[in-house]
């Protein structure tokens, strides 16, 4: 539901022709359609993924603390004693990769969920929009490449919409196969629209939206 619901933003901001914004809603799509995906082919995991929400709590009542010790203090010690406990609970599992719910790269999730192509194709060109990189300020540029060009504007708009909408069939196509729930032709019907939506896409690009 969650890429579905961004997914109305991104068509919201290509009508607009704020294609370089959408493309910072559709690197965020991609990467949620990969970790379904990838949830999806490594149950294992799914602990982890809920789980690392203790270790992003804990750590930001640690920068209360630091920097806000007045709102930290007004937090109920119920609640912090809870945290605690969890944290303790859960935190051995993230020693080695103390940033992510895993230590698997995107880019190697991309790849096990048959997204790899997509991944290099675009997904550097979107962290740096996202990031406000050198490639990012690039991006923005206008041709002659000496300022940045204001919206709304046309950059972007066709490659945020194909990923965006990539993704959209991608958790559909999951979310079928995982909760078993015979949607075979609504989901056929959301592959068929993505054809018939991008037609000039390479196929194995295409075929991006179903592998998992």
């Amino acid at each position: 539901k969650i890429v579905a619901n961004d997914f109305g933003g991104l068509l919201i901001l290509a009508l607009y022709r704020y294609g370089l914004s959408g493309a910072k809603v559709a690197r965020s799509m991609f990467e949620a359609s990969v970790n379904a995906a990838y949830l999806a082919k490594h149950p294992e995991c799914v602990d982890d993924y809920i789980d690392f929400h203790v270790v992003v709590k804990k750590k930001f009542y640690d920068h209360l603390l630091k920097y806000d010790a007045a709102a930290a203090k007004a937090i109920e010690a119920e609640k912090i004693a809870a945290m605690e406990t969890e944290h303790a609970q859960v935190s051995h599992r993230f020693k080695k990769h103390k940033n992510s719910w895993t230590g698997v790269s995107i880019a190697d999730r991309a790849e096990q969920v048959g997204s790899g192509d997509l991944y290099r194709l675009v997904y550097s060109t979107l962290s740096g929009i996202a990031h406000g990189d050198i490639v990012g300020m690039q991006t923005h540029a206008t041709p002659e490449g000496v300022d940045v060009e204001p919206g709304p504007s046309e950059q972007w708009i066709h490659e945020s919409l194909v990923l965006g909408h990539a993704a959209v069939a991608k958790v559909f196509h999951t979310y079928n196969e995982v909760a078993a729930i015979s949607m075979n032709t609504p989901i056929e019907a959301i592959h068929a629209g993505f054809n018939a939506a991008w037609p000039s896409q390479e196929p194995d690009a295409r075929s991006q939206t179903i592998h998992a």
